[in-house]
This record gives structure tokens, sequence and C-alpha cells, in this order.
């Protein structure tokens, strides 16, 4: 991890310009742009004066659900422009190509608003969209957030269980540095937070609970016990999950790009009006530095 990932040969800037050399020939891999404007908005960017700023070339608000949506299919774009099949887990309008589905058994899919226990049932979806595609690879792209607005940086979650750990964290190394490398190259001075586990507690105690019980028969079924099961709160999407219906069939990895819930990366990238273009092409060079190093 001491080095940058390089850039995909032909592909030396953030714009959307097809690159000569097909690096990607022949993959199959993933988009997964994180939330939507109904299951799951996810986090919001304000800006000095606590207002939510329009992006100014792309015409959005600086919005979780539509900030992952553009820059996934400016990824898409690049990647298939490398030669790569690419599936997209969300539509251009924005909605899951799979709606959610109930599997709990209680009659209901509620969206995160109303109910946070039903995320693995809008989570879902998104594996069996990449799982139909026979996809190899799955990269989930997020907008951070916290309530301390001084914190900035990239970090990239990845699984560190099953037999494809080794290139879980191979593929998060990849990623973190083709981020943090574009961005130098375009003048913005990143921060690297690292690769983390995707084991780890986003929820207090009762809501843990609360996703446990609501997912008990799933996770029995996957062989886990649903009064001591660490592992159910795994990043969901990443595939190994045991509240998961169905496990992810693919390498995955999931970004969390920066945070928006501070005002100087607010003003500093995100109102960059290259700014989903730099996190595009920096995604794009982890990939294929990561299939360059396989």
């Amino acid at each position: 991890m001491s080095q940058p990932a390089p850039q995909p040969e032909g592909s030396t800037t953030a714009g959307d310009g097809a690159a000569p050399a097909r690096a990607l020939r022949g993959r199959r891999i993933c988009i997964d742009p994180g939330h939507d404007a109904y299951w799951g908005v996810g986090a919001a960017g304000r800006d000095a004066l606590g207002e939510i700023p329009v992006h100014p070339t792309e015409g959005i608000p600086l919005l979780e659900h539509e900030l992952t949506l553009t820059t996934g299919y400016r990824l898409a774009r690049r990647l298939e422009q490398q030669g790569a099949d690419v599936c997209v887990t969300r539509n251009e309008a924005g909605a899951l190509q799979i709606d959610p589905y109930d599997f709990s058994g209680d009659g209901q899919v509620r969206p995160d608003s109303v109910a946070l226990e039903d995320g693995p049932e809008r989570t879902q979806p998104r594996i069996d969209w990449a799982n139909r595609f026979r996809a190899e690879l799955l990269v989930s792209i997020h907008f951070n957030s916290l309530d301390d607005p001084s914190v900035r940086g990239t970090e990239v979650y990845y699984s560190d269980t099953g037999k494809r750990s080794e290139e879980g964290r191979r593929l998060a190394e990849h990623l973190l540095f083709g981020v943090l490398g574009q961005m130098q190259v375009e003048g913005y001075q990143g921060v690297g937070r690292g690769i983390r586990s995707d084991r780890y507690q986003r929820y207090p105690p009762d809501i843990q609970a609360r996703f446990r019980r609501n997912n008990a028969v799933t996770i029995a079924r996957n062989g886990f016990d649903p009064a001591d099961c660490p592992d159910c709160q795994r990043v969901g999407v990443l595939g190994n999950n045991p509240m998961s219906l169905h496990p992810g069939d693919y390498v995955g990895a999931l970004v969390e790009v920066e945070f928006l819930s501070n005002p100087e990366v607010v003003d500093e990238l995100f109102l960059r009006p290259d700014a989903l273009a730099i996190v595009a092409a920096g995604l794009e060079a982890g990939i294929v530095s990561y299939f360059r190093a396989a």
C-alpha cells in the first residue's frame, strides 16, 4: 500500500473520453450507486451556511443518492470504453433495477425513514442484479457523513471473511489509491482513511437487535444464530451478511469517497465543475490496476 495505483493507459484526465487501451476487455463489472430517492436517500452535503447547494455543472443537489447515480453512470461509461461489460444496480432515472421484496415474512418492505431493520430487503435487489449479470466485481459508491463537520477523507470497505477475502482487500487498496491518486493529479489533496473491514457497528445495540429479530428466519437458514450474530452487521451489498437471502457471487468493495458533512470538502471538492469526473476516473484507475496486478 505504499504507492498510488497507476492510471489506466490513455486515461490521464478526469474527462469522459475513450481510452485507446481496452484494459478491461471481457471483464464483467457491476456498479452499485448507493442509496436512492425512495428507499434510502443517504447523506446531504451542506455549505458553510448550512444550505444544500446545487452542483454547478451537473445541475443536481448535493444529495448522496444523486451524486452516486451520476458518478456511477460516468464510471460505467469509462469501463465500457475500456472493454468491460457493465451493469448498474439502479437505472438512469435513479430507481433500483429490481424492487425490494419481503423475505423476512412480515408482509412489507419499508424505506429506511420508517424502518431501518428492513435494510437487508432493500439491499438484496442490488446483490441479485449483480448475480444475474454474473459480475466478477462489484464496486459500491457512497459519500460519507458524520455529526463532526471537521472529519474528511476517503475510505474503502471490504469483506475480511470467506474464500475471496484477500481479493476483496486487494480491490479495496487499489480503489483507495486510484481515487486518491486522481484527486492529487487534479489538484485536490485528499486524505486516506484506509481500508476497513465491512464488519463494523453503524447502529446502537437496540437497532442491531431489531435487525436480527426482523431477519431471524433468513439468518437461521444461513446457519447462524439470530441471537448471537456479529457478522450480521457486515455491509449488506458486499454479499457476506448472514441476513442476505442470496449471497453475492463476486469480489466487492464499498467506497466512501469523501465527507459531505464537511463544508470545506463541499467547497473545495464537491462544488468543483469536474468533481464527479475526478471520482469516476479514480475508480476506473483502481479497477484497471486491480486487474492488472492479479
